[in-house]
């Protein structure tokens, strides 16, 4: 975490997502996109790009499969589309108040019990492993290839 805090890819990542570039992260990509991370009582800043602040516990938070269903806009899933996943994590995420969540999950718990898929700008970030279809892949080469474009 130290090495992380410390790197300058926290600000090109906070840059190109306020630029547009779409970004798609799943479990310890959310945590890197997040505001910081808390390890052992001690605080790290992470990329901020999504309003949440994360800490890792010694008992696994989440095992299981999962069943999302899109509720919410992104770059790179399909609005009323759903997908299966699995999740598995010692973390646990804190989202602020007015955090937008653009996942709905059907089974399995998520960032908060229910709801995933944390959003900010263009990027997304969920603890859900995913199972992807080709759809999936087609609409993040399709938001990059309108990102590089711009």
């Amino acid at each position: 975490a130290e090495a992380l805090a410390a790197s300058r890819c926290r600000e090109d990542v906070r840059r190109v997502v306020d630029d547009g570039m779409p970004v798609f992260a799943e479990c310890g990509g959310l945590i890197y996109l997040s505001e910081r991370l808390t390890i052992d009582n001690r605080d790290h800043p992470m990329a901020g790009v999504l309003p949440a602040s994360a800490a890792m516990t010694d008992r696994i938070q989440a095992l299981g499969y999962v069943e999302a269903r899109v509720v919410g806009t992104t770059p790179v899933l399909a609005l009323a589309s759903s997908f299966r996943g699995q999740e598995y994590h010692y973390s646990r995420l804190d989202p602020a108040p007015d955090a937008r969540f653009v996942l709905e999950l059907l089974r399995g718990r998520g960032i908060d019990g229910g709801r995933d898929g944390l959003a900010a700008q263009s990027a997304v970030g969920q603890c859900t492993h995913a199972y992807f279809t080709a759809g999936f892949a087609d609409r993040l080469v399709q938001a990059a290839t309108a990102y590089r474009r711009a």
